[in-house]
């Protein structure tokens, strides 16, 4: 579930939001992130039964728009995780928290954004922190063309690692990405 609230005030736009959300499920080993596996100090045993997943979050950005093209904008989020398994008595829950800032700027059809990421892992496992750049083009026919990298600079092992995965260069990702309106 996800509610928010937004106002626009002169050349501001305001917006906050919070989210909430529960589900079960139950993984096969190899799709889980390596500090979940079962291998992994933090949850000894194996991955039988279903689990259940829970999340809240709250988030918050502004727009500035300057001139009839331009604009700036700052967002930030923060979420909190908890993954409790199917064997609870053996492992207990197992909390996260991560949390996200955007800064992002624009004029007329070309923007430009970084996004700073970061995951507080349970048990004494270190963080995990990202920056992501993108720049994008907005085409005469209401598509979008991006152009980016995430985790261009990172620090730690990324949380979100496959069994089998080194990690270790933070899963510095090229991309290229087209969206259309419709």
């Amino acid at each position: 579930m996800r509610a928010g609230v937004g106002t626009d005030v002169g050349d501001f736009r305001f917006d906050v939001g919070a989210s909430v959300s529960r589900g079960n499920f139950s993984p096969y080993p190899s799709d889980v992130p390596v500090w979940l596996q079962p291998s992994a100090s933090l949850l000894p045993g194996n991955w039988h039964g279903t689990s259940r997943l829970e999340h809240e979050g709250v988030d918050a950005s502004g727009v500035y728009r300057f001139g009839a093209d331009g604009w700036v904008s700052v967002g930030g989020s923060v979420a909190r995780a908890r993954l409790i398994p199917a064997q609870e008595a053996l492992a207990g829950p197992l909390d996260w928290t991560g949390s996200r800032v955007q800064l992002g700027v624009g004029y007329g059809n070309f923007s430009g954004e970084l996004v700073g990421r970061s995951i507080d892992l349970p048990g004494g496992e270190p963080s995990w922190s990202g920056l992501d750049i993108g720049v994008s083009w907005r085409t005469p026919w209401h598509g979008r063309l991006t152009f980016g990298t995430q985790n261009v600079i990172s620090r730690g092992r990324s949380p979100w690692v496959l069994d089998g995965e080194s990690g270790e260069d933070g899963q510095r990702t090229p991309y290229v990405r087209y969206q259309q309106d419709l």
